[in-house]
C-alpha cells in the first residue's frame, strides 16, 4: 500500500517493488536503511530521482546478469578479474563479469554512474 506522502517518488515505489521481489533492506554495519547503493535503502521525497539501481547482491539475489557473475573463493582459488559496469552488461561478452561475489558473503559490482543509474 503507497500513501499520498511517499506514493509518488520513484525510490519509494521500486523500494516496496523490491519487497514485492523478496529483497530486504539494504543496511550497513546491520543498521537498516544505511546502504545508499541501493533502492532497499532509504527514500527519497523527490520525484523521478535519483536515477539508481539495486546493488550487486539484490541482481545476485534476484538472478539478474547471472550469465555474467562469479563466485570466488580468495582463499581456496584467488583470481584476478575484470568487472565491467553492470549498466554496460549489452556490451560484455562471454567470461566478462559484472558481479562478482567474493567469499559467500560480500558482492561487488562496478556502479558506474550512467543511464539508468545515473545517480
Amino acid at each position: 500500500v503507497y500513501n499520498n506522502l511517499w506514493g509518488g517518488y520513484s525510490s519509494s515505489l521500486l523500494h516496496e517493488v523490491g519487497h514485492g521481489l523478496g529483497l530486504g533492506h539494504a543496511n550497513e554495519d546491520g543498521s537498516d536503511y544505511t546502504d545508499y547503493t541501493s533502492y532497499m535503502s532509504a527514500g527519497h521525497r523527490q520525484t523521478n530521482w535519483p536515477a539508481k539501481s539495486f546493488n550487486a547482491q539484490n541482481h545476485w539475489d534476484l538472478g539478474w546478469y547471472e550469465d555474467r557473475s562469479v563466485s570466488v573463493d580468495p582463499i581456496a582459488a584467488p583470481q584476478l578479474l575484470t568487472i565491467a559496469a553492470f549498466v554496460d552488461y549489452d556490451k560484455t561478452q562471454h567470461g566478462e563479469y559484472v558481479i562478482a561475489q567474493v567469499g559467500g558473503n560480500l558482492y561487488m559490482q562496478y556502479n558506474r554512474a550512467k543511464g539508468f543509474n545515473r545517480d
